[in-house]
């Protein structure tokens, strides 16, 4: 009796070495804020790259934000991507077309987009970390809406 409780011990401690080796081996990808006005979203990763090697895909959450027509939108990276360099894609939500994109952004955490850029039709903004010139893989995104009622 005192072998199997011995073994059973011996297993669950195997279990909680393994579980927490697993928990120190899966690095959190970061966050990118986003800001209108008093209304604030956090953005999480489409796809997060820790290395050119080791890109993980996350669930496709687009989150929006909504902002008036002559305000601009916030965009906040945490240094961890301002370390590495970051730029923003700007893409019409209808027809994919480009609205225009920020060259690498590599002194500021952060950045901000005209809400007006679309003429007031939604449009979703790209955050994209760069290794080098180009971008690693790594995206964020979200959809900026206007409400005509906001100023």
């Amino acid at each position: 009796m005192a072998t199997t409780a011995k073994a059973r011990i011996a297993a669950g401690l195997g279990i909680v070495a393994g579980t927490v080796a697993l928990a120190a081996c899966s690095k959190p990808a970061p966050d990118v804020t986003v800001q209108s006005g008093s209304t604030s979203v956090v953005v999480k990763p489409s796809t997060y790259c820790f290395d050119p090697d080791k890109c993980k895909k996350h669930g496709i959450d687009v989150p929006s934000i909504s902002s008036g027509y002559d305000d601009k939108v916030l965009v906040d990276v945490p240094r961890k991507v301002l370390g590495h360099g970051w730029a923003i894609n700007v893409v019409d939500l209808d027809n994919k077309t480009s609205l225009g994109n920020s060259s690498a952004i590599t002194d500021s955490h952060s950045y901000r987009v005209a809400a007006n850029l679309n003429n007031g039709k939604p449009f979703i903004v790209q955050v994209v970390q760069l290794d080098g010139n180009k971008t690693d893989g790594s995206i964020w995104s979200f959809i900026v809406t206007v409400d005509p009622n906001k100023s």
